[in-house]
C-alpha cells in the first residue's frame, strides 16, 4: 500500500484536536538532560536554602482548665462563697486569658523578652538563647511604649561596645556598669560563666518596646481546646530554642494559674482581715478585764463569786453569745453594705457572706461574684465593646440594689433579736441587784471579761472557718497534665523544602516545554495537519543541506540520498492523483514567503524528467522570482517581457537548467513588472499554455504566495492539480483553514498538500528522516540536513 493509500485511510482516525501527549513526551525525552540539570539545580538550591534557615521549634502542654474537682471540699467552698464561675464558656474565657496582653506582660518581664540580641552574620541573623548566654543583661527602658534603636554590640575582654547601626557613634563600659545609650536607657553586662565568654564577638541588640514583646509572643503562642476533653486545653509554643520555649510555656502556666488563685481569694482575704482586726481589739479588752478583776480581788480581799451570782453569770453569758453572734452579723452586714455602696465602676469581688444564716443574701452574693468572673474574662478578651458586657453591668447594677433591700430587711430582723435578749438581760439583771454590792461589783466585771472571752472564741472559730476557705481557695480551677516538652523541629521541613525546590525546578523547563507546545501556532507535524484538513497529503521531504544541491537540484538520477527518495515518492504518489498526458500542469503555491515553493518546484520537475519526460518550470512569482537567481540563470529576459510585449517569440524565453539532464526546461520570469496580476491576466496566457501543452509532456508552475498576492488564482483555470506547500516548523497551523476555505470555494484546482523541509531527527515530527529511513536500514546517508 502506497503512502498516499495510507494517509487518505487514516484521515478519519487522525483528525483530533487538544494537546499531543505523545508529542509532548518525545520533546520532553529530547530535552531529558535539560530536566535533570534543572531538577539538581533545585536540589542545591533547596540545600543552600536550607543552610541560611533559622530552624524553628514547637514545644507543647496541656493543662485542665475544670473547677477543681480533685478537691470536692474545696470546690464546694468556692462554690458556695460565688467564685467558681460555671459558665459553659469557662473553657473559651481561659483561651483568651491564657493569651492576654496583661498575662504575657508577666511573661516577658519575668525573664526579660524584651531583649533582642542576634549573632551577626554575614549571611545569617542567629537569635541568642539568653538562659545560654555567658553574659547576663539587665536592661532598664525609660519608656514602655517605645523600643530602642538596634545596635551593634561587641564583647571584648574588658569592654563592651554598642555602636548605633548605621552610623559610627560608640557607647563604650565596662562589665558590671551601668551604660547609658540614647534616650536615657541604661544597660549592663555581667559575665556568668568566664569559660564560655567570647572575646571580639559581634551582635545585634534591642530593646523591644513592652507592647511589641507582648504581641511578638503573642503571635507564637497557640491555645486551643482539646478534641478527646471538654475541660482540658491544648498549649503550643513556638521558637528558635526548644529549652527557651519549655521555659516561657512553664511560666506562663505557673502565672496562669496564681492569677486565678489570686482573684479568687480576694473576698475570703477581705473577711479574713475583718477577722483579725476584731481578734485584736477584743483580745486587748480582754487583758485589760483581767487585769481589772485581779485588783478588785485583792483590794477586798475576796476570791469568787458566789453560787447564786455564777447562776446568773451563767444565763447572761448565753444572752451574750446570741448578741456577739448578731454583732458580728450586723458588723459583716455594714461591710457588704459598705462595698456596694462604694461601687465605682471598679470590679472588686464582695466580701465572703458564708458566715451569715441568710440564704438568700448568699445567694446574692454569690450570683454577683459569678457576674463578675464572666465580666473579667470578657475583658480579658479585650472585647470592650462586647454587648454582652452591657448586659452583665445591668445585672450586677440590679443586684446592688436588690443586696441593699435585703440587707434592710436583715437588720430588722437583727433589731427584733436585740430586743428579745435586752428582756431577758432586764430580768437577770433585777435578780442580779439584789446580790450585796462587793460580790455585785466582782460578777459585773466578771460578766464583761466572759463576754469578752466568749467573743474572742467566736471570732477564733470563724478565723478558722476562713481560714478553711482560704486554703480551700488556694486552688486554681486548673492543673498541669502535660509538663511542656520539645515536639521537634516545626520549620523548615528538609523534605519539604527539597520536594518543593525540586518540583519548582522541574516544573520550570517542563512548563516550559508544555507552554511552547500549547502556544505554539507552527506546523510540528503530520497529525497537526491531519486534524485541521481532508486534504490529501501526497508528500514529505526532510531538509537539504546545501552541499546535496547543485544548482537547486538535489542530485542526478543515480543519486540515493533520502531526500531524493522522497521526491520519487512524491512523483508515484502524484500519478496517484492522476497526473498524466491528460492532467499535466501542476500549480505549485503556498500560504506565505520561504515554505519552499522554488526549490519544490524545480525539483520536482527534475525527478519528472528523470523518467524519460520532458519538463518546464515556469516561474510565475512575477514580484519576488527566486528561481532564476537559485539555478544562475540571466533574468533579463522572461515571461514578463513575453506577456508585456506581443511579438516577443516564445521560443526566445525557453531554456535548459543549467546542470539538469537534457528534459528539464525552464521559462524565468523576467524583470519585475509594475503590474504582474494584470500582466497574468494577458491574453498571451493562453498562446503560452496552448504551446507549452503541445511541447512538454508536464508544465510545472512556480507561483506566489496566495496568502500575500492573488496573482496565484489567475493561474487556476491553467492547472491540472495544485500542490500546496506546508514547511515543518514554520508555518502557522491558522493557514490551513485557509485552505480548506479555497477548496470549498474550488479556487484552485486538485489540491494536496506537501510537507516540506521536515527537521531532521525531529522529536516533535514523529518520524526521524520522514519515513523512517536510516544508514543501517537502505545505505541512504544520514548525515546532518540544513534547513533550506
Amino acid at each position: 500500500m502506497s503512502d498516499l493509500e495510507f494517509d487518505i485511510e487514516e484521515k478519519a482516525s487522525s483528525k483530533q484536536a487538544g494537546i499531543d501527549f505523545k508529542r509532548l513526551l518525545r520533546k520532553l525525552l529530547l530535552n531529558i538532560h535539560w530536566i535533570i540539570l534543572c531538577g539538581l539545580a533545585g536540589w542545591y538550591a533547596s540545600k543552600i536554602y536550607l543552610r541560611y534557615q533559622i530552624p524553628i521549634y514547637q514545644v507543647s502542654s496541656s493543662i485542665y482548665v475544670g473547677n477543681g474537682d480533685f478537691n470536692d471540699n474545696a470546690n464546694a467552698v468556692l462554690k458556695s462563697a460565688g467564685l467558681v464561675d460555671n459558665s459553659e464558656n469557662n473553657v473559651n474565657n481561659q483561651i483568651f486569658i491564657l493569651r492576654s496582653f496583661n498575662l504575657i506582660g508577666q511573661v516577658v518581664d519575668s525573664l526579660q523578652l524584651n531583649i533582642d540580641l542576634y549573632s551577626n552574620g554575614l549571611f545569617k541573623k542567629q537569635p541568642v538563647n539568653l538562659d545560654d548566654f555567658p553574659y547576663k543583661i539587665v536592661a532598664k527602658r525609660k519608656s514602655n511604649t517605645q523600643g530602642s534603636g538596634q545596635y551593634i554590640l561587641k564583647l571584648t575582654q574588658d569592654q563592651v561596645i554598642f555602636t548605633v547601626n548605621g552610623s559610627k557613634k560608640e557607647y563604650v563600659g565596662h562589665y558590671g556598669e551601668n551604660i547609658i545609650l540614647p534616650g536615657s536607657d541604661t544597660v549592663i553586662f555581667y559575665k556568668t560563666d568566664i569559660k564560655k565568654t567570647t572575646t571580639n564577638s559581634e551582635y545585634l541588640f534591642q530593646v523591644l518596646a513592652k507592647e511589641t514583646a507582648i504581641g511578638k509572643y503573642q503571635a507564637r503562642l497557640g491555645v486551643s481546646s482539646s478534641k478527646q476533653a471538654s475541660e482540658m486545653l491544648e498549649l503550643a509554643f513556638i521558637d528558635e530554642y526548644p529549652d527557651r520555649a519549655e521555659h516561657i510555656l512553664g511560666t506562663l502556666i505557673y502565672y496562669f494559674e496564681r492569677s486565678t488563685i489570686d482573684y479568687k481569694n480576694r473576698a475570703i482575704q477581705k473577711a479574713l482581715f475583718f477577722l483579725n482586726a476584731r481578734i485584736e481589739d477584743v483580745s486587748s479588752e480582754i487583758n485589760i478585764l483581767e487585769e481589772k478583776i485581779k485588783q478588785y480581788k485583792i483590794n477586798n480581799k475576796i476570791n469568787d463569786v458566789s453560787t447564786a451570782a455564777g447562776q446568773i453569770l451563767t444565763q447572761l453569758k448565753e444572752i451574750d453569745v446570741q448578741k456577739n453572734t448578731l454583732q458580728f452579723n450586723e458588723n459583716l452586714l455594714s461591710l457588704i453594705e459598705n462595698h456596694i455602696k462604694s461601687y465605682n465602676t471598679r470590679d472588686e469581688i464582695v466580701p465572703n457572706a458564708m458566715s451569715l444564716t441568710d440564704q438568700v443574701l448568699g445567694g446574692m452574693v454569690s450570683t454577683y461574684n459569678q457576674l463578675l468572673l464572666q465580666k473579667r474574662g470578657l475583658k480579658d478578651i479585650g472585647t470592650e465593646k462586647d454587648p454582652v458586657l452591657k448586659r452583665i453591668d445591668g445585672q450586677l447594677e440590679e443586684l446592688r440594689k436588690n443586696i441593699l433591700k435585703n440587707i434592710q430587711n436583715i437588720r430588722l430582723q437583727y433589731d427584733e433579736g436585740k430586743k428579745f435578749n435586752a428582756d431577758q438581760e432586764r430580768t437577770l439583771t433585777g435578780k442580779f441587784n439584789s446580790l450585796p454590792d462587793i460580790e455585785k461589783s466582782l460578777a459585773q466585771i466578771d460578766r464583761q471579761l466572759n463576754i469578752k472571752q466568749t467573743l474572742y472564741e467566736f471570732l477564733l472559730q470563724k478565723k478558722e472557718e476562713v481560714g478553711v476557705q482560704l486554703a480551700s481557695g488556694d486552688v486554681s480551677g486548673s492543673r498541669l497534665v502535660d509538663s511542656p516538652r520539645n515536639r521537634g523541629l516545626l520549620q523548615p521541613q528538609a523534605k519539604n523544602i527539597y520536594s518543593v525546590g525540586i518540583g519548582i525546578a522541574l516544573l520550570i523547563p517542563i512548563g516550559f516545554i508544555f507552554i511552547s507546545q500549547l502556544l505554539n501556532k507552527k506546523i510540528q507535524s503530520k497529525r497537526d495537519i491531519q486534524a485541521t484538513t481532508d486534504i490529501v497529503i501526497v508528500g514529505e521531504i526532510n531538509e537539504v543541506k546545501e552541499d546535496e544541491c547543485t544548482n537547486g537540484i538535489i542530485g542526478k538520477a543515480n543519486t540515493r540520498s533520502i531526500a531524493a527518495e522522497q521526491y520519487r515518492s512524491l512523483r508515484a504518489n502524484l500519478y496517484y492523483l492522476g497526473l498524466s498526458k491528460e492532467k499535466q500542469t501542476i500549480l505549485v503555491t503556498s500560504f506565505m514567503r520561504d515554505e519552499g515553493k522554488s526549490f519544490t518546484s524545480l525539483n520536482l520537475a527534475d525527478i519528472l524528467s528523470q523518467a524519460g519526460k520532458k519538463v518546464i518550470v515556469v516561474e510565475f512569482d512575477l514580484r519576488r522570482p527566486k528561481l532564476s537567481k537559485q539555478i544562475g540563470h540571466s533574468n533579463l529576459l522572461g515571461l514578463s517581457n513575453y506577456l508585456a510585449k506581443g511579438d516577443l517569440p516564445i521560443t526566445q524565453i525557453i531554456h535548459r537548467v543549467n546542470g539538469a539532464n537534457d528534459h528539464l526546461y525552464m521559462i524565468n520570469s523576467g524583470p519585475v513588472p509594475p503590474n504582474p496580476a494584470e500582466l497574468l491576466m494577458s491574453e498571451r496566457m493562453n498562446d503560452l499554455f496552448t504551446h507549452l501543452k503541445q511541447e512538454f509532456d508536464y508544465i510545472i508552475l512556480d507561483s506566489a504566495p496566495v496568502g500575500l498576492v492573488s496573482d496565484t488564482f489567475s493561474l487556476a483555470t491553467y492547472a491540472d492539480l495544485t500542490l500546496y506547500i506546508v514547511r515543518h516548523q514554520f508555518s502557522l497551523k491558522e493557514t490551513l483553514q485557509y485552505l480548506n476555505h479555497l477548496k470549498e470555494q474550488e479556487k484552485l484546482p486538485g489540491i494536496a498538500i506537501l510537507i516540506n523541509g521536515i527537521k531532521h531527527n525531529s522529536f516533535d515530527y514523529g518520524y526521524g528522516y520522514g519515513y523512517g529511513y536510516s544508514g543501517a536500514g537502505y545505505g541512504y546517508s544520514d548525515d546532518k540536513i540544513k534547513k533550506r
